[in-house]
């Protein structure tokens, strides 16, 4: 028992030294929780009328992040390249300086764009994105500042290839667990006692108690994050670095003896795939495939790094055979990655594809040749792969979008649609797989964020009410696969498209996120002037009717509405279209009154189909918003 009270008290020892040791990353982090309880405490304005501050918050949020890791990273150089006064103090004004200048561009030099289709703006995807990865690439500068020359490391010893990289890999990884896990002790353990006060003495207590609770929480666990990390200044016989770096036999049980079958398994599935593919063709999904392929590439990177110094067979076995079967894959990858782009050229999945792919190239030639050197410059690698993915011309806005462009003009031509630089409709319907290419190729154009479009094409033309009369054809999709019966077949497929509601007559916003399908059912809970209300999404006759929605007042039915008759409608005026991603806010809306109240539906998505496995209609409902006004009594 001493010996865990001298460990509780230890962490709380170096939370309390990283006030010293961290002055501009603690700086920003009371920043960022400043902004958060300022954000709290605006709880009790309109959710509309907080929209008006979103660019604002984000571009503190991501400026504040980006100085506080920034900082971390340049005072950890000064304590372990300089270890001197002058250096600590202007690596902490570097930190404090970053995060105004930051802001300053991000303010004034940031892409903006319209929160949910309105007036008010957010921080543009493509900027946030950027701030993220010098972040992110500020983190791992963190941790290649810790480590210190590995030992009989010889003339390199001084570069990067020479430093011990797993080492302060693994202390960074544990500082960040032991951070997260006192974090949520003391957010449950304050929540629990809150909790038990609303319960029994005082039960008007409001939700900002807790997400204050959860904002001190999430700093104290900062702050205990930073104070795990040793005094650098001390080098490599400071004992309490060799403690932070060790790892206990509990971990290297985890990761030799459940983590490595768990990967080689995953090895194994993966050229079990391979040779299914020679045999029978390609059968899964290149999304699917993406997934799967960028989680094998990142897990077993790691932990090839995470037993590199393992003797066990297991483990040594992992570290030959990984980088070998990894060329056997990624041969198969390639293949499949290059019908995709055959088929339906370059798009977001493809692009994060190619910079997977070329990482796990890159790492497993290293992994072979250099071994334990490698994982600093595969690391470095993917840091400049993601700074290459957010730059202008060759990131993953811009290629995509060229690709998406170059393949739409191919097909508009080869069908004579596209004519001395200007659009025009179709004289005979192309086939069903051209129309559903047409489509595709359009729908990513005029969704992307940022785009500048052909001069042939604008985004008025090509919206749904306005795609046929200028493409001569009603949209298409591409079918599904005959060779797949037992898939669930769509009636239609529908996503809300950006716009705007009247919700004027109404008094409330309820973000909603009521979902609903075979297996369960959601509510949510209102208290208003009348009594409490709850409002339900569920099924008629057990899982297999159609949806149907509730609202009780004090447990008392006050309206229900089966919506079979508006999804039957939206079949109809959808019909031959099926899967849709920007279909109107009109469409996607229902309005329903009972004598008490009025309220409005917005839904996210809307999915209907066959289920062959089922035998059964499937409604897959999700209402992110519903709008409420009570009548007078």
């Amino acid at each position: 028992m001493g010996a865990f009270i001298n460990s509780v008290k230890k962490v709380f020892l170096g939370a309390g030294q990283a006030f010293g040791r961290y002055p501009a990353s603690i700086a920003c982090a009371l920043g960022m929780t400043a902004l958060t309880l300022t954000r709290i405490a605006m709880h009790d304005i309109s959710y509309q009328g907080q929209f008006k501050y979103d660019f604002l918050f984000g571009c503190l949020y991501l400026a504040l992040s980006f100085g506080a890791v920034l900082s971390l990273a340049a005072v950890t150089v000064s304590k372990t390249r300089f270890k001197s006064s002058k250096a600590f103090v202007l690596a902490n004004l570097i930190g404090f300086i970053s995060a105004p200048v930051a802001f300053a561009f991000l303010y004034n030099f940031a892409g903006k764009e319209p929160l949910y289709g309105g007036d008010d703006l957010m921080v543009s995807p493509l900027a946030a994105g950027r701030m993220i990865v010098l972040t992110v690439i500020a983190f791992v500068a963190f941790i290649v500042a810790a480590a210190l020359p590995a030992e009989g490391s010889g003339w390199n010893a001084r570069g990067l290839m020479g430093l011990d990289f797993v080492k302060s890999f693994f202390m960074t990884l544990k500082g960040l667990f032991t951070a997260l896990v006192y974090g949520w002790i003391i957010f449950g353990g304050v929540s629990g006692v809150a909790s038990a006060f609303q319960a029994l003495l005082y039960r008007n207590m409001s939700e900002k108690v807790f997400m204050t609770v959860g904002t001190l929480a999430a700093f104290v666990a900062f702050t205990i994050f930073l104070g795990y990390f040793p005094d650098f200044s001390k080098g490599g016989e400071d004992p309490n670095r060799q403690t932070a770096e060790k790892q206990p036999r509990f971990i290297e049980v985890l990761f030799g003896y459940i983590l490595v079958p768990i990967m080689l398994a995953l090895t194994l599935v993966l050229l079990a795939w391979a040779v299914k593919t020679v045999v029978a063709g390609m059968d899964v999904s290149f999304v699917a495939l993406s997934s799967i392929a960028a989680a094998y590439t990142i897990g077993g990177i790691v932990l090839h790094m995470l037993v590199s110094s393992y003797e066990g067979g297991l483990a040594k076995f992992y570290r030959r055979f990984y980088p070998l079967a990894s060329f056997v894959i990624l041969a198969f990858e390639a293949w499949a990655l290059s019908n995709q782009i055959r088929s339906s050229g370059v798009k977001l999945a493809e692009y994060w594809f190619i910079l997977v792919w070329i990482t796990a190239a890159a790492g497993a030639i290293l992994l072979l040749t250099l071994k334990s050197r490698a994982y600093i410059l595969i690391v470095s690698a993917a840091c400049a792969l993601s700074l290459i993915a957010v730059m202008p011309a060759v990131g993953y806005y811009a290629v995509p979008v060229k690709s998406q462009t170059a393949r739409l003009e191919s097909l508009l031509v080869a069908e004579n649609m596209l004519q001395n630089g200007k659009l025009v409709p179709a004289k005979k319907e192309p086939s069903e797989k051209v129309r559903a290419a047409i489509t595709d190729a359009v729908d990513y154009l005029v969704f992307a964020n940022d785009v500048k479009l052909p001069d042939w094409l604008s985004r008025e033309d090509a919206a749904y009410e306005n795609f046929e009369k200028t493409f001569g054809f009603e949209r298409a999709w591409f079918a599904l696969e005959p060779e797949f019966p037992d898939r669930m077949h769509f009636a239609i497929s529908l996503g809300a498209g950006g716009g705007a509601l009247d919700i004027s007559e109404y008094d409330v916003s309820l973000n909603a996120q009521l979902m609903t399908d075979a297996k369960f059912a959601e509510f949510l809970e209102y208290t208003g002037k009348r009594g409490k209300y709850t409002l339900r999404i569920t099924n008629a006759n057990g899982s297999k009717g159609p949806p149907v929605f509730e609202v009780t007042l004090d447990d008392k039915l006050i309206l229900q509405k089966d919506l079979s008759d508006f999804v039957a409608d939206l079949e109809d005026k959808y019909a031959g279209v099926k899967y849709e991603s920007g279909a109107p806010l009109e469409d996607m809306s229902l309005r329903l009154e009972s004598p008490e109240i009025k309220v409005m539906l917005v839904f996210e998505s809307i999915e209907t189909g066959k289920d062959p496995k089922a035998g059964a209609d499937f409604y897959f409902i999700f209402v992110k918003n519903i709008f409420l006004a009570e009548k007078p009594e």
